[in-house]
């Protein structure tokens, strides 16, 4: 199977703050159970908050497979899943057949993110990378049908080059709040 790399947006609900132990605790044990299901290859699964509006929230993760995914969400399912709701409001969940690790996400701590329904006419110009991906109503990936997913253009680059992400659609920028990652090391 091939990786793929999941961009999750989501906003903060009222009377919560990122600041907040029981938020960052919250997130860390999220993004730590997460990342213990990509150990192979130690993909980054990383919490960023956008600058113009702040209770605008992304997770960006990769999984070595889809089903390294699956059992992922199956883990968080069982142990968070009734707290998620007490935090944010889910918006967007898009999954790519792209590698995460060839993301510009912790380069500088800051990324821009851009969206449209048509694809960029000069897509390998633009800077970051990016792909068609599958929007999902669900929190929960599951195997789908791609042929009749609804699909939209996501490019992801350093907040560096948010400008020229402009011909994707509108840019915004985000700033890093955590990250997760666990390698395996060979014995």
């Amino acid at each position: 199977m091939e990786p793929i790399t999941k961009v999750w947006l989501f906003t903060l609900n009222a009377r919560h703050s990122i600041i907040e132990a029981t938020f960052s605790g919250f997130w860390n044990e999220t993004l730590m159970i997460a990342a213990s299901y990509t150990t192979e290859r130690g993909e980054p699964h990383t919490l960023f908050q956008c600058e113009d509006e702040p209770d605008l929230l992304a997770v960006v993760c990769g999984y070595h497979s889809l089903q390294a995914s699956i059992d992922a969400e199956k883990a968080l399912g069982e142990r968070l899943a009734p707290h998620f709701f007490d935090f944010i409001t889910h918006r967007e969940l898009y999954v790519l057949n792209i590698d995460v690790r060839d993301l510009p996400l912790t380069q500088t701590g800051r990324i821009a993110m851009a969206f449209s329904d048509a694809q960029p006419n000069d897509a390998p110009a633009l800077p970051g990378k990016g792909d068609w991906a599958m929007q999902l109503e669900s929190l929960y990936v599951e195997p789908v049908d791609e042929s009749k997913a609804k699909k939209k253009w996501v490019q992801i680059a350093t907040a560096e080059d948010a400008a020229r992400l402009g011909k994707v659609g509108k840019s915004q920028c985000f700033n890093m709040i955590m990250e997760a990652h666990i390698a395996s090391e060979a014995a």
